[in-house]
């Protein structure tokens, strides 16, 4: 199962707080196996250090995503196609060479009024520069609005992904975080939004066969809550067990002094919060858990357990699986299936952010096979 580790960074290059050794340390700390650079503004930024952050990535086996001002979709919007060309072909001069350069960032969460600006740039930029063009996307109830429905919605990705020729598919969704029911029932619908999104953006990803990066929730703000070590496994394994291949923190380091969000991972002084701790630990653990036994394997199917979420299917006696698995004490669990070609393994996700659940597998054709144990909260048992 090939899956990446990430983040999102809007610090620019001179104001992190330590060299770029430091930097690349913490990557590796926090298990980052594709980068995303800090920001770079040609003329002000130093090239110096980005490159010296780039040639480090690459002694250390990450890739990154190169954040460069001269890229951004904006560019193109306020100066215009030629000038945005010219500005392209001068950071892929710089960077594209690299050997660490996976790809740009080019934007992120395009409105309806901003959708044909983007495919315009991502089209320059593909013209000039052989590296991935990076773009995330968003569902939110103004886009709901605007398209009438999620599916009118999801039918408008698909055209735009076929017309530009995608090579990813990413997008960021944390109402799983909700602070609290602002209203009745507001924690539960926000899950439902999330898996509503991983589903439909999972999906289309398949369609088009290109890698899906889900951004994830490393800092609260708004009214989403600052994540503790429970909520980073639950959304590595809930990741994993929908099919995404990347997952992209969201984010590392702090970039300016926001009332509206709350702990960051890495402070502008370099302080680093629990939360830090916590996606070192878990990652580490995912690696091991999920991703060492999964090596090989790719995402087939996914059935939730004792309450279905997000338009997926509910495990059931009569579904089409070798196996059926229920919770004990009636908490909501995952199951999902991978494939090599030949043979298949499954995943079991403690589907609650809090409590501890009891799982029991029962196998439909070999009661031997038969067990049971206990999982964490967003833990993970793969077995097959």
């Amino acid at each position: 199962m090939k899956f990446e580790l990430s983040f999102w960074n809007y610090l620019y290059i001179d104001d992190y707080y330590a060299d770029m050794e430091t930097a690349v340390k913490e990557w590796k700390e926090l298990g980052i196996t594709l980068g995303f650079t800090f920001r770079y503004a040609a003329g002000k930024s130093s090239r110096q250090k980005m490159l010296r952050l780039l040639d480090l990535c690459a002694e250390n086996g990450i890739r990154a995503i190169v954040s460069d001002d001269r890229v951004f979709w904006t560019q193109f919007r306020e100066k215009g196609e030629k000038a945005y060309a010219a500005a392209v072909s001068a950071a892929a001069e710089d960077f594209a060479a690299h050997p660490a350069c996976y790809g740009f960032y080019i934007g992120d969460e395009p409105d309806t009024s901003m959708f044909d600006d983007f495919g315009k740039a991502y089209k320059i930029f593909k013209s000039i520069c052989d590296k991935v063009g990076f773009i995330n996307y968003s569902w939110n109830e103004s886009l709901d609005r605007k398209f009438g429905g999620r599916e009118n919605y999801r039918k408008f990705l698909s055209d735009f992904y076929t017309e530009v020729s995608t090579e990813t598919v990413s997008n960021d969704r944390y109402s799983a975080f909700n602070f609290c029911d602002y209203e009745p029932g507001f924690l539960e619908k926000g899950k439902d939004y999330y898996f509503a999104d991983v589903r439909m953006f999972s999906g289309l990803a398949k369609e088009r066969g290109v890698p899906y990066f889900l951004s994830q929730l490393s800092c609260g703000h708004f009214n989403f809550r600052t994540p503790d070590a429970d909520a980073i496994r639950w959304q590595l394994s809930t990741a994993a067990a929908c099919g995404a291949n990347a997952v992209q923190w969201f984010h590392i380091y702090q970039h300016a002094f926001h009332e509206d969000y709350y702990v960051y991972p890495v402070d502008k002084f370099g302080n680093k919060s629990e939360i830090y701790g916590c996606i070192v630990r878990e990652t580490a653990t995912f690696r091991e858990k999920v991703l060492k036994p999964l090596d090989g394997f790719e995402h087939e199917t996914t059935y939730f357990i004792t309450k279905a979420y997000g338009g997926y299917p509910l495990l059931s006696r009569e579904s089409g699986c070798e196996w059926f698995v229920y919770a004990d004490h009636g908490m909501n669990g995952i199951l999902s299936v991978f494939t090599d070609g030949k043979t298949k393994k499954y995943m079991v996700v403690n589907n609650d952010q809090h409590t501890p659940e009891l799982f029991w597998m029962e196998n439909k054709r070999d009661s031997s096979k038969n067990h049971h144990l206990w999982l964490a909260p967003g833990g993970t048992h793969v077995f097959g």
